[in-house]
């Protein structure tokens, strides 16, 4: 009878553990709830020379938007930044704004960055300065 009981609390503290395995590391690592960005960074042209404008495209489509800021960077360092020049915190839908690049940036591969403030991550869009 002692045998019974240990092999029945040994499945069941078997199956809390892998209960405890399969919710517990979803819910610790913020997967299961995490979003994804629908946010979408597109610059035209390209390419393009220093102190030239481009055009700074974004579709927002997530719940909060965008950041009203944007940055201009290579490399993971930001050089310049510019405003999309919506109301309030969080930029929504379609925004398109021209950028006139500064002319002292260095040739190189550069990219518009904004914050999906829905997701907390950045969102880029490339183009090289010739």
């Amino acid at each position: 009878m002692k045998e019974e009981y240990e092999f029945i609390l040994s499945g069941v503290a078997l199956l809390v553990a892998a209960g405890l395995l399969s919710f517990g590391f979803g819910s610790l690592s913020g997967y299961s709830t995490k979003e994804q960005s629908s946010t979408v960074v597109t610059v035209t042209p390209d390419i393009v020379k220093a102190g030239n404008y481009i055009g700074v495209n974004i579709d927002a489509d997530g719940k909060w938007g965008v950041n009203n800021r944007f940055n201009v960077c290579k490399r993971n360092l930001c050089y310049a930044s510019g405003s999309l020049h919506c109301t309030g915190y969080g930029c929504r839908r379609k925004i398109s704004v021209d950028y006139r690049i500064p002319s002292n940036l260095e040739q190189g591969d550069y990219y518009i960055r904004v914050k999906d403030m829905t997701t907390g991550e950045y969102v880029r869009g490339n183009f090289k300065i010739e």
